[in-house]
């Protein structure tokens, strides 16, 4: 397992990432503040948004940053991801490299999304689709028939753990959502498959039940006790 702490502020890369970026055709966020007649209550500010000299920028849903600062942000961004992706393929080399690439599953996921200035939002702490989705990948050597598809299913990373062990043939650990493996690894043994997915969730003390796909949703509220369940 190896985990990236970047591309999260502050950035950090090699001066030969940022020079791939051409800044002046960096485009910024098309929506810059919090869109008309939506709650106060779903925009956030508890991040900042500083240069490397740590000059800061005030912002709120209704005043952005310059344009040239989020242009700015955005360059700092891109090389940020450009310097991981270049460790990842120094991974999957070495993975090649080991004899070992036909039969290992490589699953690739970030932890949450990131915002840079849409919508008047910086970084992650929000519930805007830009921070809720996650990119996540997975090469399953023994299974080519997923190779390069997509799935439209609704997942969550707390079914990365069950998925794993059970593409692997391993037993479920205990405490681990159960419902979510039959269903995930189905997914991905026939993409295109059922496009609508099961899912519980918690929400105020009571369980939601999300059926999703292809982000359509159907959703009816049902108690459980105030407990939460996979």
């Amino acid at each position: 397992m190896c985990g990236f702490r970047k591309p999260h502020a502050p950035w950090q890369y090699p001066q030969r990432m940022w020079d791939l970026y051409n800044e002046s055709a960096i485009a910024i966020a098309e929506h810059k503040v919090l869109p008309t007649g939506t709650p106060l209550f779903a925009w956030s500010r508890q991040l900042s948004v500083q240069l490397e000299n740590g000059t800061g920028f005030p912002y709120n849903a209704t005043s952005p940053v310059p344009d040239w600062v989020m242009r700015d942000q955005r360059h700092a961004y891109y090389a940020s991801i450009s310097y991981v992706d270049e460790h990842v393929g120094a991974i999957l080399e070495t993975l090649d490299a080991s004899g070992l690439q036909d039969n290992t599953v490589v699953l690739f996921h970030a932890d949450h999304g990131y915002h840079m200035g849409e919508h008047g939002e910086w970084e992650k702490k929000s519930h805007f689709d830009l921070v809720v989705h996650v990119p996540l990948m997975i090469h399953v050597p023994w299974l080519p028939a997923t190779w390069g598809q997509r799935c439209p299913a609704m997942f969550d990373l707390v079914s990365v753990f069950p998925t794993v062990a059970a593409l692997a043939g391993l037993p479920v650990p205990d405490g681990a959502c159960h419902s979510r493996v039959g269903t995930v690894g189905h997914r991905f043994r026939y993409a295109g498959g059922a496009l609508w997915r099961r899912v519980e969730m918690s929400r105020g003390g009571d369980a939601e039940v999300v059926c999703s796909g292809s982000r359509g949703r159907r959703r009816r509220s049902v108690g459980v006790g105030g407990k939460p369940r996979c």
